[in-house]
């Protein structure tokens, strides 16, 4: 059984609400859909989806952008998916994140974004054991004046 999934993720250009880090979607994975929370994050230099190593540092983003703003960014966002039920899955395994509360009146696409499963850990702390050993960092700058 699998808590939490390192994934490969492509925006579906239809959906038209923000996809942003800390926010939770439906996660469906084969048969099971469950719910989870995003957190996404840049491999560095725009490697590939299908490279992923806990040896290397990510830059993490707050938010994903559609396909047609920024090409570079399409083939090397990624995010930890960390799921509220556990659910059977493999690495390389498809799956689905979709908006199911949305209104289904509105006339509007609930698919928000797709991938591959990369990588995936089987244990339930894993908030102890596999989240320390992934680096994502956050550019910071500061500015100011010296009053002389």
């Amino acid at each position: 059984m699998t808590y939490a999934v390192i994934v490969g993720v492509r925006k579906v250009m239809y959906f038209k609400f923000k996809i942003s880090s800390r926010s939770k979607y439906h996660i469906s994975v084969g048969h099971d859909t469950v719910i989870g929370k995003v957190t996404l994050f840049k491999a560095p230099d725009n490697e590939r989806l299908d490279e992923f190593s806990l040896d290397k540092h990510y830059e993490y983003v707050e938010e994903l952008v559609s396909p047609e703003q920024d090409g570079d960014q399409l083939d090397s966002t990624m995010a930890l998916l960390e799921l509220e039920q556990e659910i059977p899955t493999v690495e390389g395994d498809l799956f689905i994140a979709s908006k199911l509360d949305v209104d289904i009146n509105k006339p509007c696409c609930r698919i928000a974004f797709h991938g591959h499963i990369l990588k995936r850990t089987v244990d339930k702390n894993y908030a102890d054991t596999f989240l320390p050993k992934l680096s994502i960092y956050k550019w910071k700058e500061k500015e100011g004046l010296i009053d002389r």
